[in-house]
């Protein structure tokens, strides 16, 4: 995930009232396809977008602070995210070097440098967020595919967008994988525009600039 400027403002959007998962008629469709289960869910919507939530069944899972020790652990997450969950939208090849230029070392000075968050099931870590607290960017944001379609990346980006209000910070940015796109869509995030990377010559990764305003 990469960095830049982010051109121009959105307006603060209207926000409304709190209210259930099973109350909203335009969003329930979208929200539903990501929580396989009919357990009811505590959500704030901003302009019929999602801005923080609760889960309020017995949680499957947790949201923590990254420690070292979960490097080996993350390193497998994003590793396996890419291969399984990016290949719908990515050549062979793409997949082989941009796994190959993963290194758990990385995610140990992530860990030290910026705002870390894993999520973790019976113990085990199935999924991370990480946030820039300087630059406000959304540096990387990936879930196991064994524990997609339960939540954990709507919990993830909930923790990482508490966080940067905590901080102050008015905005968020990020590269979106092309096929998390929709998933960023449904929080709020708007396309700004298009980007491609070079992994070596002849092949490139494409990406997508997201950006979306908060409301303190």
């Amino acid at each position: 995930m990469g960095g830049g400027d982010v051109p121009g403002a959105l307006s603060p959007p209207k926000r409304l009232p709190q209210t259930t998962l099973h109350q909203l008629a335009f969003h329930s469709r979208d929200l539903n396809a990501l929580y396989k289960d009919s357990a009811p869910r505590s959500i704030r919507v901003v302009d019929g977008c999602l801005t923080e939530c609760t889960v309020t069944r017995t949680k499957m899972f947790t949201i923590r602070k990254a420690k070292q020790e979960d490097k080996e652990s993350i390193y497998h997450v994003h590793a396996k995210a890419i291969r399984e969950t990016c290949a719908s939208h990515y050549s062979q090849e793409v997949i082989r070097i941009w796994v190959g230029r993963l290194q758990p070392e990385k995610y140990g000075v992530a860990i030290s440098s910026n705002e870390f968050f894993v999520a973790e099931k019976d113990g085990s870590v199935v999924g991370f967020g990480e946030l820039d607290p300087i630059g406000g960017e959304i540096a990387g944001l990936y879930v196991s595919p064994d524990a997609s379609g339960r939540g954990v990346g709507w919990k993830l980006l909930c923790a990482l967008e508490e966080k940067a209000r905590a901080l102050g910070l008015e905005s968020l940015h990020l590269d979106s994988s092309l096929n998390a796109v929709s998933f960023y869509e449904r929080a709020g995030f708007k396309s700004l525009e298009k980007r491609t990377k070079t992994l070596s010559p002849g092949v490139e990764r494409a990406s997508v600039r997201m950006f979306k305003e908060l409301s303190q």
